[in-house]
């Protein structure tokens, strides 16, 4: 069984409070993760993105031993050797910013809050600018909270895509919006916007009604494939979460839905603790729980199998999630 898929089905390390300072950690400010803080590993199974639990009861935990750092459960040792990785801006690599820490929406697997904010969107061309002028990164990819309206917040994501470009005409930028009008997508592509993802979410209209009663299912899929168009064909990929109740034929039905439009699927493990469990347990009807690895192996196999029929490759993604890898079963990476 594959390393990297037993540590994402697991999904949480305790680092203890002695490997605090050697540990570069990042912390998330959109989705399911927000307001914990990840720590990236190379592993000899891939890069892999782990949540951060610095007291508690955890499934792993990070030792050192003889100078080497190990990824252990109990008595038994998951991984020798791992290697803490600089995130960078949140991804090695690459700047992955949140522009709105706040949403209106209620997504019930999200952790993003109704109230606060992040650094203006001036700020944030600041901040990456530097980054790439350092080399610390060399792609760009925004994504943000919906804390008025989409067009609002897409209207904010194009400014600072527009600025970013003015200073780095080369440089890949991603973006990761919510919106089921056009006219945003527009917007963002002709601001300089090189990549796009617009997340479905969830397998089934059933699941995506009860988790993101909020947010319009058929706008996302219009969008989609008015995006293709736009950007074009392997430039366009969209989030899907395995863990939600359901079944294997209903992600693999939406991942060839989404793949014969020309858009690349993520297959997103479900990210469950204490900011998401109750609000999913009361949008599920039952206790939500992270997919095994096996069930991961399987799916993200069958994935491999899709794309490969509709000569789709993630590796021409150069921000964003295909490109990071770090959080998913990656196709033609990890398996």
């Amino acid at each position: 069984m594959s390393l990297k898929a037993g540590l994402l089905a697991r999904g949480r390390i305790l680092v203890p409070r002695g490997l605090w300072t050697g540990v570069p950690l990042s912390r998330s400010s959109a989705g399911p993760g927000a307001g914990a803080s990840s720590l990236f590993l190379g592993t000899a199974s891939g890069i892999v993105r782990l949540e951060v639990v610095r007291e508690g009861p955890a499934p792993m935990e990070l030792r050192e031993v003889d100078g080497s750092l190990d990824i252990v459960q109990g008595r038994r040792v998951l991984a020798r050797g791992v290697k803490p990785l600089f995130g960078g801006l949140h991804a090695p690599g690459q700047a992955f910013i949140n522009i709105h820490d706040r949403c209106r929406y209620s997504c019930a697997f999200c952790t993003i809050g109704r109230d606060g904010d992040a650094p203006s969107v001036g700020r944030w061309g600041a901040i990456i600018k530097n980054g790439l002028r350092a080399r610390m990164v060399g792609s760009v990819a925004i994504t943000t909270g919906i804390p008025s309206s989409p067009a609002r917040a897409c209207r904010d994501m194009a400014r600072l895509v527009r600025s970013i470009r003015a200073d780095f005409p080369q440089v890949p930028i991603g973006v990761e919006p919510y919106t089921v009008d056009f006219s945003d997508l527009i917007g963002l592509r002709s601001a300089g916007a090189s990549e796009l993802k617009l997340n479905i979410q969830c397998a089934t209209d059933r699941i995506f009604s009860r988790v993101c009663p909020g947010l319009d299912r058929d706008g996302i899929w219009r969008n989609l494939g008015a995006g293709v168009r736009l950007f074009c064909r392997g430039k366009v990929c969209s989030n899907l979460i395995v863990g939600l109740g359901e079944a294997d034929q209903d992600v693999l039905a939406a991942v060839e839905r989404l793949a014969s439009m020309g858009v690349a699927a993520n297959l997103r493990p479900l990210k469950v603790g204490p900011q998401n469990e109750r609000a999913l347990e009361k949008a599920l009807g039952r206790r939500p729980a992270r997919p095994s690895a096996a069930r991961l192996l399987r799916l993200a196999a069958a994935q491999k199998a899709i794309f490969k029929r509709h000569r789709l490759r993630p590796s021409s993604f150069r921000t964003m999630c295909h490109s990071c890898t770090a959080c998913d079963l990656e196709p033609f990476v990890d398996i």
